[in-house]
């Protein structure tokens, strides 16, 4: 799904953020291929984990 969504899009990336303490959506994010690069603390305050899908890791 992931796959596609990369190849249907003209944008190089496609990024998610996480809540640290979401254990379970981290999984599913990581199982999509996803790749964690680092927390990172948005305007709300918080910690997230950002995960980012790029399309050259795809065409490996």
């Amino acid at each position: 799904m992931t796959q596609g969504m990369v190849e249907i899009t003209s944008l190089g990336e496609i990024v998610a953020i996480v809540r640290p303490f979401n254990a379970p959506f981290r999984r599913v994010v990581e199982k999509a291929g996803f790749e964690h690069r680092r927390r990172v603390t948005l305007s709300d305050q918080c910690e997230y984990d950002y995960f980012i899908l790029s399309k050259a890791k795809e065409r490996r």
